[in-house]
């Protein structure tokens, strides 16, 4: 299932590229094999080319370029889960998450874990197994 997202993927981008500010150059022609939502309205892709977008857009707003593009970042994450970490390596996830939004607490946790239960909008909390992979969908609380 995997696989097959990922040649849907790849094809989609071969026939139907986003279009990618120009002064941004091109995006990096090696990427992981991997699909995770991107931000700006750029669909899915690697978490390669997450860390490229939100890198240039960094770069835009540090400069103030005039053709920067702005993201309110809570909507690109509207909903308090993040599907597409399930399975990875429990600190790629979390570095996932805080390129994203580095505003966020973000705990790697052993799988069972005593927590507290009070809920905060700012806190990640990602469950790994004994081999340190994401055992369910990691949510703000």
């Amino acid at each position: 299932r995997n696989s097959f997202a990922f040649i849907y993927m790849i094809d989609k981008i071969i026939m139907d590229p986003p279009k990618y500010p120009e002064h941004w150059g091109r995006p990096p022609l090696k990427q992981t094999r991997d699909l995770v939502p991107l931000p700006a309205g750029f669909g899915k892709g690697s978490s390669t080319l997450l860390k490229w977008i939100t890198d240039k857009m960094n770069e835009d707003s540090k400069t103030n370029h005039p053709n920067k593009i702005v993201v309110n970042r809570d909507h690109f994450f509207s909903s308090p889960e993040f599907p597409d970490c399930v399975s990875k390596n429990g600190e790629q996830a979390k570095e996932l998450i805080l390129m994203v939004n580095s505003q966020l607490e973000v705990e790697v946790l052993a799988e069972g874990s005593i927590v507290t239960e009070d809920y905060r909008t700012d806190r990640v909390r990602i469950f790994v197994d004994k081999d340190g992979n994401v055992t369910k969908q990691p949510q703000k609380g």
